[in-house]
C-alpha cells in the first residue's frame, strides 16, 4: 500500500494553526500551487534522491511511499520541514508537521503531538486544545507534550500529556525514563494548564496529587487508519460528558468553545476579546453544529455579538489585580507559569520579598490620590489582592504598572491576564527591549523583553484595535530611546519606528512580518535603520507649523497643543472619574503635566522628568480651573513660579 504526502512550502504564521492550513489546501487547486519554488529546490532534490526519481521544485511537492518505507521517509520529512520551514501532510487526513509558524524558542526541545501523529511545534494553549480536537476524530483521543529541556528533567519527566477517562474525567499522567505517574482533573482547560507548567518546567506542577501509574498503554494510529479518518469530527464532542467543552482555535485569538456545560445544556462560547465573551445555549446538538461551521466560516462575530455577555469575572463591577515577585530564571516565565505562582503563592506562610515589601510600600502611599482602589491599605504578604473598580480599572492598570516596572513585580488581572510578565532576560547577543500592548493610552499587556516568547504570547492576545509596541532599554537615557510599534489601518498593519531624531513607516506590511521587525529591534536601531526598506521618512522636532507640547487625553484623544484647547477644557470638564488630560513637551524630552479626575470633586496635578520614572511633584485640589491653570503655567515656557507651587515630592 502507498501513503500520498504532501510537501507545502506555506506562507509564514505567527500561530500554529495546522487544520485551517490543511482545509485551505483542500479547497486550492493542485495546478495554482505547481509553480517553481526556489526554497523547494532542495526538498525536491533530497526526496528525489531517496525516492529515485526526478522531482519538481514546486510550492507543493505529492508524493506516494511505499508502506515499507514510511517512517524512513518520515524521518527525512521532519528534517526537511524543519530545515525549510515546511508543512507535511499526509494525503487528505490533515498536517502532520508544521513548522512554517513563527518558532518556539527550543524547537528541537519542546512540541505538542497526539494520538494521531500530528505535531504542532508550539506549545501554546490554543495549540493543545486544536491537538485535542483533532485527536478526538479518532479512538481514545491523547495530547502530550515532549520536552527534553535538561533542568531538572528527570524529577519532572520528558513527558506530560492528557486524555478522557471513560466517567468523564481527564487523566493528565507525566513520563521519566522508567516511571509514570497520573493525576486527575475534571476539566480540559485544566489539562491543558498542568501540560503548560510542564512544559515551562514550573515547579508548582510538582504540587498536585501525582500518584504512581503502571502498565499504562498509550494510543497510536497507523497511517491507513489515519487516512480513514474524517478531517474535522465536529459531533465528535457528543462523546465528551458535561463540563467537558471543546474549543476550537481557528482564530486563536477569538475560540469558541463547544459542548455540553456542567448542567448538560448544549452550550458555546465565544471570545472576541479577554474581557468579552458571548454565550448561547440550544436545544439539540445540530443546532449548535451549525454555528459550530459559522465559527469555522470565519463569519461568528455578526452573529455572536447578539448572544448573552458570558457572567464571568469580566463583567462584575470590581475587577481583581494581585501582584507577586517571581522566582528568579534566565528564561521567562510563561502566562501559565505566572497565573500558578500567584495562585500558589496565596497560601505561603512567609514574609514578602524586599521588592514586595517595596511595591506594597508604594502603593499605600498613593491610595486615595493617584492610585484608585478599594483598599484603606494593603497587607504584607508575599501575594497582594487589589481590588479595583471596573470603570477605573484602565488608569489603575497604568499607576500599578509604573510601580511594578520598578521592582519587578509581576500582575495578574482577574487571575487571567497577565498584565506584566517581568521575567527573563535577553536572548543570546539581543538588547533587552520590553515588549507592551495598548488599549488606546492603556498598556494591557506587558513584557520585559521582547523575545520570540513574548510575541507568540502577545499575538495570542492582539486584536486590530490595539497596538504591539517594543522599545528602548530601560537602562537607556529617556531622551535617546526610540520605539517600534504595529497597529492596524485600512490598507492593513503599519510599522513605525521612532528614534530621537528620524521617524520611519511602512504601511500594508503582512501580520508575520510586522511582528518579526518589532523582534529585530533587539538588534539594535542602527540594524532596522539600515536594513529595512521603510516607505517613508518622518521629520521630527519643533517646526513653525509644528506647536512645542503635545496634548493627550483619555478622553479627548491626542494632538499638538494649541492654548486655546484650555478654555474648551474647562468647559466641557473630565467626565468620569480616572480621566485625565497630559502636556508632553518635545523639547525638553520626558517632561510632563497631567491631571487626572481622582473623585466626584477632586483632581491629582502630577508634573515630572522623564515622565515620572523616578520621581514626580503632585497637588490636589478639588477646584477643576486651578488645575487647567497649572497646566497653563507648565506650558507658558517660564516654569520658575510653576515649580515654586507646595508640590509634594513623591518617589517611585
Amino acid at each position: 500500500m502507498a501513503f500520498p504526502l504532501t510537501f507545502y512550502a506555506a506562507p509564514p504564521t505567527l500561530l500554529a494553526c495546522n487544520t485551517p492550513l490543511a482545509e485551505m489546501l483542500a479547497q486550492t487547486e493542485p495546478e495554482e500551487l505547481r509553480v517553481h519554488s526556489e526554497q523547494m529546490v532542495p526538498v525536491a532534490a533530497a526526496l528525489g534522491e531517496f525516492l529515485g526519481t526526478s522531482i519538481e521544485p514546486h510550492l507543493l511537492i505529492e508524493v506516494e511511499i511505499e508502506e515499507e518505507d514510511f517512517h524512513q521517509v518520515m524521518q527525512l520529512a521532519e528534517e526537511l520541514a524543519q530545515e525549510h520551514r515546511l508543512a507535511v501532510l499526509l494525503g487528505s487526513s490533515g498536517v502532520l508537521f508544521n513548522f512554517s509558524v513563527w518558532p518556539d524558542p527550543g524547537i528541537a526541545q519542546s512540541f505538542v503531538f497526539n494520538s494521531l501523529g500530528s505535531v504542532w511545534n508550539q506549545v501554546t494553549a490554543s495549540a493543545l486544545h486544536a491537538a485535542f480536537e483533532d485527536a478526538l476524530r479518532g479512538p481514545e483521543p491523547e495530547v502530550v507534550v515532549s520536552s527534553m529541556k535538561p533542568v531538572e528533567a528527570e524529577s519532572f519527566g520528558h513527558v506530560c500529556g492528557f486524555s478522557p477517562r471513560p466517567d468523564g474525567s481527564i487523566r493528565v499522567f507525566r513520563k521519566g525514563e522508567d516511571w509514570e505517574e497520573e493525576t486527575t482533573t475534571d476539566s480540559i482547560d485544566r489539562a491543558v494548564e498542568l501540560l503548560l507548567l510542564f512544559s515551562d518546567r514550573c515547579p508548582v506542577l510538582l504540587d498536585a496529587d501525582w500518584e504512581p501509574a503502571f502498565d499504562v498503554e498509550h494510543p497510536s494510529v497507523t497511517p491507513a487508519e489515519r487516512l480513514a479518518l474524517p478531517l474535522r469530527a465536529f459531533d465528535a464532542v457528543d462523546t465528551l460528558k458535561p463540563g467537558q467543552m471543546l474549543t476550537l482555535s481557528d482564530n486563536p485569538r477569538q475560540p469558541l468553545s463547544y459542548g455540553r456545560n456542567r448542567n448538560g445544556q448544549w452550550e458555546a462560547i465565544w471570545v472576541e476579546d479577554f474581557n468579552m465573551r458571548y454565550s448561547r445555549t440550544f436545544d439539540s446538538l445540530a443546532s449548535l453544529l451549525e454555528v459550530v461551521q459559522i465559527y469555522v466560516a470565519g463569519e461568528i462575530a455578526p452573529l455572536a455579538r447578539n448572544w448573552e455577555v458570558a457572567d464571568d469575572v469580566w463583567h462584575t463591577s470590581l475587577w481583581t489585580i494581585s501582584a507577586a515577585e517571581l522566582p528568579d530564571r534566565d528564561e521567562m516565565w510563561r502566562e501559565a507559569s505566572v497565573r500558578a505562582f500567584h495562585e500558589h503563592m496565596r497560601f505561603a506562610e512567609t514574609e514578602p520579598s524586599i521588592m514586595m515589601q517595596s511595591f506594597i510600600d508604594a502603593a499605600n502611599e498613593r491610595i486615595g490620590s493617584e492610585l484608585l482602589i478599594s483598599e484603606q491599605q494593603l497587607e504584607a504578604a508575599p501575594v497582594v489582592t487589589i481590588m479595583v473598580a471596573a470603570e477605573t480599572a484602565a488608569a489603575a492598570f497604568e499607576r500599578l504598572l509604573h510601580l511594578a516596572e520598578d521592582r519587578n513585580i509581576s500582575l495578574v488581572v482577574n487571575g487571567e491576564l497577565v498584565l506584566y510578565n517581568p521575567s527573563g532576560s535577553a536572548e543570546p547577543e539581543r538588547e533587552l527591549c520590553p515588549l507592551t500592548l495598548w488599549n488606546g493610552p492603556f498598556p494591557v499587556g506587558q513584557w520585559n523583553s521582547t523575545t520570540t516568547a513574548s510575541i507568540i504570547e502577545a499575538a495570542h492576545r492582539y486584536q486590530p484595535w490595539l497596538r504591539l509596541e517594543a522599545s528602548s532599554p530601560r537602562s537607556t537615557p529617556l531622551a535617546q530611546r526610540s520605539s517600534l510599534s504595529t497597529e492596524f489601518d485600512e490598507g492593513g498593519f503599519s510599522v513605525t519606528l521612532m528614534t530621537p531624531t528620524t521617524g520611519y513607516r511602512s504601511q500594508e506590511v503582512p501580520l508575520y512580518m510586522a511582528f518579526f521587525t518589532l523582534y529585530c529591534l533587539t538588534f539594535g536601531v542602527k540594524f532596522l535603520e539600515e536594513e529595512f526598506a521603510w516607505d517613508e521618512s518622518i521629520a521630527l522636532g519643533e517646526t513653525e507649523d509644528q506647536p512645542r507640547f503635545i496634548f493627550g487625553s483619555s478622553c479627548y484623544g491626542s494632538q499638538y497643543f494649541d492654548p486655546c484647547l484650555l478654555e474648551q477644557l474647562l468647559e466641557a470638564g473630565l467626565p468620569s472619574v480616572s480621566d485625565w488630560i497630559a502636556l508632553n513637551d518635545t523639547r525638553i524630552v520626558g517632561d510632563y503635566c497631567q491631571v487626572d479626575r481622582i473623585g466626584e470633586q477632586e483632581y491629582l496635578i502630577e508634573w515630572g522628568h522623564d515622565l515620572g520614572e523616578v520621581e514626580c511633584f503632585q497637588i490636589k485640589t478639588k477646584d477643576f480651573g486651578y488645575a487647567i491653570s497649572l497646566l497653563e503655567q507648565f506650558s507658558s515656557g517660564d516654569r520658575a513660579d510653576f515649580e515654586s507651587l507646595d508640590w509634594t515630592l513623591v518617589r517611585s
